[in-house]
């Protein structure tokens, strides 16, 4: 009887933790005010719940000129499909959303991008300090790098 408890005990703990989501900080302030006006019931302060069920509401996202200079959160919304956030003081990319298809970073500050998941086919970041990029999917309608210090550039097959 004793274990019977402890196993339920255990499984309601498991299952309420995950209802509430996890809750990550967003950086950057202007970023956060951005996806609190636009995601009100995902975002308090600073704080995103990365368990919020509108994160996967919208497959466009627009934040250009918003004076943002840091998107970490933005590989929470797993179903974003077009994401533009030129026009800011971006220099790093770290991690973007899994099922992007389209993605605009053009006129920032850009110095880094990790990588670029396979999914992205229009890639446009032009006007920015990049002098290198991650591998490139091989899915990418034409080459993204017009109007910058480029020196190298890879394609993988995906």
């Amino acid at each position: 009887m004793r274990k019977i408890i402890f196993f339920l005990f255990i499984a309601i703990a498991i299952f309420t933790g995950k209802a509430h989501g996890q809750y990550i900080t967003i950086p950057d302030t202007a970023f956060a005010l951005f996806l609190e006006t636009n995601y009100p019931s995902c975002v308090v302060g600073s704080q995103l719940d990365t368990a919020c069920a509108k994160l996967a509401t919208r497959p466009t996202l627009n934040c250009t000129n918003k004076n943002i200079s840091d998107i970490e959160g933005i590989q929470y919304f797993y179903l974003l499909q077009n994401f533009d956030c030129s026009n800011n003081h971006i220099d790093s990319i770290y991690a973007l959303p899994p099922a992007i298809y389209t993605f605009r970073a053009s006129d920032n500050q850009l110095k880094y991008i990790a990588y670029f998941p396979a999914s992205i086919q229009q890639l446009t970041i032009k006007n920015n300090d990049l002098v290198t990029l991650p591998a490139l999917p091989s899915a990418l309608s034409q080459p993204p790098y017009r109007h910058s210090r480029l020196m190298w550039v890879a394609y993988i097959s995906v």
